[in-house]
């Protein structure tokens, strides 16, 4: 799931003591599938291979994390044959379970497959190249030391041009906030600031220490491609990054052979360069925007650049896996329910390990993300598989495993972008994401915002089920849903939590809590049916922007301290509401630990105002808990310390 590249490392407490108990579980004989050696690793099931009961079971579950887990597959990075391999595996299992193939037919003959691109920029070539022009002089930057190209911008093209500064480069009506006022922008470079105003002040207009969609590389090449941009520079201000390092990027990451703008990260010294004419810096420039959010941008006159970038492309291909179960209404089964789990991982943790070097070649078996979401998967296929043609639902069901996610949610993105039946006749896609670990039965399901009918459902369900739910409005976050919320289809998301084995060799399958998994397969597999045969469909709503709780980081000790240490309570919020004080330190979210302050970004991605959580807190010697109804951010008198989810490559601020 979620590439959360710079999640904050839970606490090394909580990875011993994971680590140790899985030790003392393991036995150090026995012969491998005999239930007591399957039992005294993992005592919540029995791993069963092939799977032949039509039921959801957790052994069958469990049985195929533990092979999409294995040595096998080696991690199942996109674009490898270890990923094509594990896909081969999926396609002979709906096949198996009686679905029919719907992929991109090829030689006229259906196949399991729809295949795509997923170029990676692997660095430079020499020709990549960034000049300054005009009458005050000229000057040839540095590759690597004075620019570097970023790979989300075009791949290879060439571009001179005049220059303008645009702030942040950010339109945001919501916070009556516009750097491109007044500019002409149309056919020159631009010139924009990292992130967004204020980014390190709790008490921004923005989300302080969070970061709103503005602020991602993804939303800023969109707001410069509509204004017909000739090129875009980027430089990390000062405010805030003191005493960092002003690194460039290395080129390297996920291509977009649609993008047409090139796309170069500039050091401060080289932007200060280009900005001596018009008498300013760059420092200067963003403390005046920062301080009351006023308009900064102009044209840079009496200078040009002009750039080439040529990147060096690893040319890899891989397949989302698609199936069809025709729903049996002559009318309805026009009509499509998806239900997604994305079936990659990080391989041999070149590309996404948080072992960092110290996980390069090492396998990263991935078995709760997301061998656990595609288990689920195929247990419900399998089910809906097993269906005589009278008991099928209404409407047709699509079962898709993506490919890609861990390299920015390639595969959806391509399926909303190529869609094999009209995303206007898609009434809702569910997507299964890390569902295999849980402490106490706790599940959380998001989207409930994106669609009518979605909460409704959702909770009568969750009547009928013993799992500790807990219910979040946002259809945004990252994983494959996005892709479809943003194309404007109603999505759930079901998820079980982060854990400390997240993105590590040691996310493995004796891991896994089958029982719990088995039940949000169910809840699933449930809503699934009722969206699949409901009279109406859900309709498509923006789902509210994420909300804030009204709390402040006491930065004096968060360093030291377990958990989130609370510096401020603002008046009227959510928390204070909630009783919280300052002084008290939060040490979990609706059961999901908080072992440092970064990690209530963490816990808190999918909620939006409206969605209540239990905050479990310590004060003084005295572990607390209390509910908080999170708030919206019109009229409110804080925000929380809260960022949406880690974003994706083409989402990173």
């Amino acid at each position: 799931m979620v590439n959360f590249r710079r999640l904050p490392l839970l606490g090394l407490a909580v990875f011993f003591a994971l680590a140790v108990r899985v030790q003392a579980s393991t036995p150090p004989t026995g012969p491998e599938g005999t239930v007591e050696a399957a039992l005294l690793v993992n005592p919540t099931a029995t791993p069963v291979r092939p799977s032949t009961n039509a039921a959801i079971d957790k052994g069958e579950f469990l049985g195929h994390v533990k092979h999409l887990a294995s040595e096998e597959f080696r991690g199942r990075e996109a674009g490898t044959a270890d990923q094509i391999r594990a896909a081969e595996y999926i396609a002979d299992e709906f096949k198996r379970y009686g679905l029919e193939p719907y992929g991109v037919p090829k030689d006229g003959q259906p196949t399991w497959y729809q295949e795509f691109s997923m170029a990676q920029s692997i660095g430079w070539e020499a020709a990549t190249s960034l000049q300054m022009l005009g009458k005050h002089g000229e000057k040839t930057f540095a590759a690597s030391k004075d620019f570097a190209p970023i790979s989300l911008g075009a791949s290879k093209c060439s571009v001179e041009a005049g220059l303008v500064f645009a702030g942040y480069g950010i339109e945001a009506p919501e916070y009556d906030y516009n750097d491109f006022k007044d500019l002409p922008v149309e056919g020159k470079w631009v010139l924009l600031l990292r992130y967004e105003p204020q980014a390190f002040d709790p008490n921004s207009k923005f989300e302080g220490k969070a970061h709103t969609r503005h602020a991602h590389f993804g939303r800023k090449l969109e707001q410069l491609t509509k204004r017909k941009a000739a090129g875009v520079l980027l430089v990390t201000g000062l405010l805030g990054l003191e005493g960092k390092p002003d690194a460039l990027s290395d080129g390297r990451g996920p291509v977009d052979p649609s993008q047409k703008l090139p796309f170069f990260q500039l050091s401060r010294a080289a932007v200060d360069d280009l900005l001596k004419a018009s008498g300013k810096d760059i420092v200067g420039l963003q403390k005046a925007i920062d301080a009351d959010l006023s308009c900064q941008s102009f044209e840079i006159k009496d200078v040009k650049l002009s750039g080439t970038v040529e990147l060096k492309i690893d040319p890899r291909s891989t397949r989302n896996i698609i199936a069809r179960l025709e729903g049996q209404d002559p009318e309805l089964k026009k009509e499509y329910v998806i239900l997604g789990a994305h079936s990659d991982h990080v391989g041999l943790g070149r590309d996404g390990s948080l072992l960092g070097r110290e996980g390069l070649g090492k396998i990263h078996p991935g078995a709760d993300d997301n061998a656990s979401g595609t288990a689920g998967l195929l247990e419900i296929a399998q089910y809906f598989g097993s269906l005589k043609p009278e008991e099928r639902p209404k409407r047709s069901i699509l079962f898709m495993a993506f490919s890609g996610e861990e390299k920015g949610l390639l595969g959806a993105y391509h399926y909303t972008r190529h869609p094999l039946v009209p995303l206007k006749d898609t009434s809702a896609m569910l997507n299964m994401d890390m569902i295999g670990r849980s402490e106490d039965g706790r599940a959380q399901v998001a989207g409930l915002g994106t669609g009518t009918l979605l909460k409704d459902l959702i909770k009568k369900h969750a009547l009928q089920s013993t799992l500790n739910l807990h219910l979040g409005s946002s259809g945004e976050g990252p994983s494959d849903h996005a892709a479809f919320y943003a194309a404007g289809v109603p999505v759930l998301f079901f998820f079980t939590g982060l854990h400390p084995d997240y993105h590590r060799p040691s996310d493995t399958w004796e891991k896994i809590d089958a029982r719990t998994a088995e039940k949000v397969a169910m809840l699933a597999r449930n809503v699934l049916t009722e969206l699949a045969n409901h009279a109406e469909r859900p309709k498509f709503t923006k789902s509210s922007l994420r909300g804030y709780l009204g709390i402040g980081l006491n930065h004096m000790t968060a360093r030291e301290t377990k958990g989130y240490p609370v510096g401020s309570v603002q008046a009227d919020s959510p928390a204070e509401k909630a009783g919280l004080k300052v002084g008290d330190i939060i040490v979990g979210i609706n059961g999901q630990k908080v072992e440092q302050s970064g990690d209530l970004n963490m816990c808190l991605i999918d909620f939006g105002p409206g969605d209540e959580i239990e905050m479990t807190f310590k004060r003084g010697e005295q572990i607390q808990k209390a509910k908080a109804t999170l708030a919206g951010r019109s009229g409110g008198s804080g925000k929380v310390d809260v960022k949406s989810a880690q974003p994706k490559q083409s989402e990173k601020p």
